[in-house]
């Protein structure tokens, strides 16, 4: 049995997103930075307290990936649902990190802080499914 983590996260879009077009072996994806900086009002002060900011990357697929191309950019405000995973890394120096990524299920403008327009595309029910299957297949197994 496989155990996901799933995430909900709101934050900006911290660069331009990088789009990679499909391949033959590989469905479109489209790549990005995602802040997020819980904070509350403070009443007593009168003013916003942040807390400590969390940085993900963050990787969408297929039509979805297609979708965020067109809709997203550097300095959006965005709500991320998906798949939580951590990514060990060595530099070329031999210092060693971890990198926290979100595969994203769904994702979009976080209208709490603005708004948007919607402009619905075509795909096809069997479009809208094929496209769930690639972001499942793109999950390594645990």
């Amino acid at each position: 049995m496989t155990q996901n983590i799933t995430i909900t996260a709101t934050g900006n879009v911290v660069n331009e997103p990088v789009f990679f077009e499909a391949s033959e072996t590989k469905p479109a994806m489209i790549g990005f930075r995602l802040a997020s900086t819980p904070g509350h009002f403070s009443r007593k002060d009168k003013q916003w307290v942040n807390g400590t900011t969390s940085w993900f990357d963050v990787q969408a697929y297929g039509a979805l990936a297609k979708h965020a191309t067109s809709s997203l950019k550097k300095g959006d405000p965005v709500v991320i649902s998906g798949t939580l995973r951590t990514r060990e890394w060595e530099a070329e120096d031999g210092s060693q990190g971890s990198t926290a990524l979100i595969r994203a299920n769904t994702l979009g403008h976080d209208l709490l802080r603005g708004t948007s327009v919607f402009s619905r595309s075509n795909a096809r029910d069997e479009d809208i499914a094929d496209a769930i299957e690639e972001t499942a297949e793109t999950l390594p197994s645990t």
